[in-house]
């Protein structure tokens, strides 16, 4: 087929299996820098910026650059979050920080706590401690908060001021993970 279109054009001809892997590798072809822009029209199918957002999946100093500045200047930057699943740093949490609490509206906060839960579970290695905390104060859905909890729990990051609370939570799921924590501080060590 590449071939017989090749012929056809009188061009080289790429073949992709997907629209989103097409726009995605023209991206990546373009060598965009930070601040370069990137204009779609407004009435768009989810591949467009999915294919932007799957550049969260490559490590990059670019990448990261590009994604620092508009964390830094844009007043809702949420949907440059995962660009940093592959790319954050420890030095991004002040930064990440400042975002969180720069936003007291509670649909925005939901998404952004889901997108920067994805890039703290994909990076482990660093202290998330103060984002999470920040987002834990501000949030008021139990699905994350319970996800947000557990990822607090396993890097022993849950301060115990918190637990007491945990007992008395909307979310089922929030309640058995404060059973378990108290069941584990009783068993001896």
């Amino acid at each position: 087929l590449r071939a017989l279109l090749k012929t056809a054009l009188q061009a080289d001809v790429f073949l992709f299996a997907s629209g989103r892997e097409a726009l995605l590798s023209g991206l990546r072809a373009l060598d965009l820098q930070p601040g370069d822009e990137v204009i779609v029209q407004g009435y768009t199918c989810v591949v467009v910026p999915n294919a932007i957002a799957a550049l969260g999946h490559f490590a990059s100093d670019e990448i990261r650059r590009f994604a620092l500045e508009k964390l830094a200047s844009e007043h809702k930057p949420d949907e440059y979050i995962l660009l940093l699943r592959c790319n954050l740093r420890q030095e991004d949490m002040a930064l990440l920080l400042r975002v969180i609490e720069r936003s007291d509206d509670f649909d925005y906060i939901h998404g952004l706590i889901a997108d920067l839960l994805k890039v703290f579970h994909a990076n482990p290695h660093i202290d998330c401690s103060a984002p999470l905390l920040a987002m834990y104060a501000r949030m008021n859905c139990g699905l994350h908060r319970e996800d947000l909890l557990t990822l607090l729990h396993e890097r022993n990051k849950l301060p115990p001021s918190i637990l007491p609370e945990l007992q008395f939570d909307s979310y089922d799921e929030v309640r058995a993970l404060y059973r378990q924590i108290e069941r584990e501080q009783r068993r001896p060590h």
